[in-house]
């Protein structure tokens, strides 16, 4: 009789353990053909739905290249987002100095290639556009901002004016490739394309006269404040010194400078009466007091302890007494002129 009673217990144990096996392979079946009707709407396959979502529903699939994420889904992720937003920012600059490379105005350089200046002076309007933007924001985006560009966030002057009279001496007689008589001279025209076309002094006479004085002085005055605003924008964005951003900076002040003091030094000694300054000079003198404007806004309340009264006095007089300077040098032209006339 116990022994009957202890079968029939294992008997329904048996049979409830099976009931609740049938119950969970029903409820699998069920969530594997929802999983797979979806699956099939999105146009996957009901085994690769279940393994994203089993890994971490949160990872984005990966992409084969950088440009198919124009072509991707739209996606719910934060990083997602980001990615997304720099990718096509990156591409609307990159379709922009496309388009300066082919149809940008031309300049006064025309070596290794026209095109080259063409592309820096896209890269130079790109860069005063970012400025305009970050203009508009408060200290603390502007230092957020900063992280989507990086996650980190006397022998030369002597060498110089030797280069200089050196090509000074030369004699620049160019011939094109096809008309070079061997393969040698072909090969030698196709380096000489990295050197001068033509070699023409800057004579900038600063005393020449008032007016070319204040020319020349306000082009020092421009080169001393881009200077100084390397280290101001370091100090309000919190930019480290070492920071690849820095360097990005001054490689493109460098190339945004070069056709500038070219077309700079051709507006001063050009004896036409209309004259007119060249593309690079509006775009250097831009950036520059946007780059300024930047300084004097993201610093407000960072310089606690105002300047020194002698630091201000000694500025005030050196400007007042340039202005009287001037004011001399003028009287004394105008008057040697009446003298020649009378």
């Amino acid at each position: 009789m116990v022994e009957f009673k202890r079968g029939r217990r294992s008997c329904e144990w048996g049979l409830k353990e099976v009931w609740r096996g049938f119950h969970t392979v029903a409820l699998a079946s069920s969530h594997l053909n929802t999983v797979g009707f979806k699956a099939c709407l999105e146009g996957s396959s009901p085994k690769k739905k279940i393994s994203l979502v089993s890994k971490n529903p949160a990872t984005p699939p990966h992409r084969g290249s950088w440009s198919s994420g124009a072509f991707d889904p739209e996606s719910m992720t934060s990083n997602a987002l980001v990615t997304s937003v720099k990718r096509g920012v990156c591409a609307m600059i990159a379709v922009f100095l496309a388009y300066s490379l082919l149809q940008a105005p031309p300049t006064v350089l025309t070596r290794p290639h026209p095109a080259i200046w063409r592309l820096v002076h896209g890269m130079a309007v790109v860069y005063l556009v970012a400025l305009t933007f970050l203009l508009f924001q408060n200290r603390d985006d502007a230092r957020r901002f900063m992280k989507f560009l990086h996650p980190d966030l006397g022998i030369g002057i002597w060498a110089g004016m030797h280069t200089v009279r050196y090509f000074d001496g030369r004699t620049y007689e160019w011939v094109g490739i096809n008309r070079q008589p061997n393969i040698i001279g072909k090969v030698k025209r196709t380096l000489e394309q990295f050197t001068p076309a033509h070699w023409d002094k800057d004579e900038w006479h600063p005393m020449l006269g008032p007016l070319r004085f204040v020319q020349v002085l306000s082009l020092c005055v421009v080169f001393m404040t881009v200077e100084l605003n390397t280290f101001f924008l370091k100090f309000c964005l919190w930019i480290p010194p070492r920071n690849p951003l820095v360097v990005y900076r001054l490689i493109l002040w460098w190339l945004i400078a070069i056709p500038t003091i070219r077309e700079y030094n051709n507006y001063l000694q050009d004896r036409k009466p209309v004259k007119k300054v060249g593309v690079f000079c509006w775009l250097s003198l831009a950036i520059c007091i946007l780059e300024l404007l930047i300084c004097i806004k993201f610093g407000h309340g960072l310089f606690p302890q105002p300047m020194p009264p002698w630091l201000i006095i000694f500025w005030s007089s050196v400007g007042f007494a340039l202005l009287i300077f001037l004011l001399f040098w003028t009287c004394q032209i105008h008057k040697s002129m009446q003298r020649k006339k009378q």
